[in-house]
């Protein structure tokens, strides 16, 4: 479809096309990622980020979209782990792409306890899977539901 821009200028509308797609990106508790997530089309494409199940991010100040569109975590917590969704949209369409973080434990904990086995809790639906054992760090040796 074209347009009419004034003076005689035609320019075309487009659907968003990625420029740069997320990728998965591993990052270690406590610090810092970014999933960058540029896309072009016109009229300009709205970037928005979702949680790998569609859900919407969480409402938490450590979460944050740059003016270039990625998807900025600090502080990052193995509660972060998981998959990202950007999605990009216009008056033409729209398209999505997913990245996965991993969380991995700091250096420090490796030297104290060796990794721990996927550990549900039992009872506790709300409280996540443990993975690492940091997680056992910062919960504590016990879980109380």
């Amino acid at each position: 479809r074209l347009f009419g821009a004034g003076e005689g200028v035609w320019d075309e509308f487009s659907k968003p096309t990625f420029v740069i797609q997320p990728q998965n990106t591993e990052v270690l508790i406590g610090e810092s990622v970014t999933l960058e997530c540029g896309v072009s089309g016109h009229p300009n494409p709205r970037i928005s980020w979702t949680l790998g199940t569609g859900s919407p991010l969480p409402q938490d100040s450590r979460f944050a979209i740059t003016s270039s569109g990625g998807l900025f975590i600090q502080n990052v917590t193995f509660s972060d782990q998981g998959q990202y969704n950007c999605n990009a949209s216009n008056t033409e369409g729209s398209i999505q792409a997913t990245a996965r973080i991993i969380v991995q434990a700091s250096n420090f904990c490796s030297g104290f306890l060796p990794p721990l086995k996927r550990l549900q809790v039992i009872g506790c639906p709300h409280v996540p899977a443990l993975h690492h054992c940091t997680d056992l760090l910062l919960l504590g040796s016990t879980v109380h539901c």
